[in-house]
């Protein structure tokens, strides 16, 4: 006769979701200190491409006699 387990025995085991959550909030936590880290300890200038194409074009068609000596982006340049 085969013998059958007891249900009181066994060991439940944790479920997927539990596991899942767990495993993503250890992600999250540690890209949330790499994020901050790299924030407070790294010391470079961002200086977006922006300030560049609006200042540049506005300075030289103000101070400049000679518009076609600009340097321009290909946004206030003619095709």
């Amino acid at each position: 006769m085969p013998q059958r387990s007891n249900p009181s025995t066994v060991t439940p085991t944790p479920s997927s979701s539990s596991l899942s959550t767990t495993h993503f909030f250890l992600i999250y936590l540690i890209l949330s200190i790499y994020r901050v880290l790299n924030a407070l300890l790294i010391r470079t200038q961002f200086d977006p491409d922006e300030y560049w194409q609006t200042l540049e074009p506005s300075y030289c068609l103000t101070f400049t006699d000679d518009h076609h000596n600009c340097a321009l982006t290909w946004e206030w340049t003619r095709r």
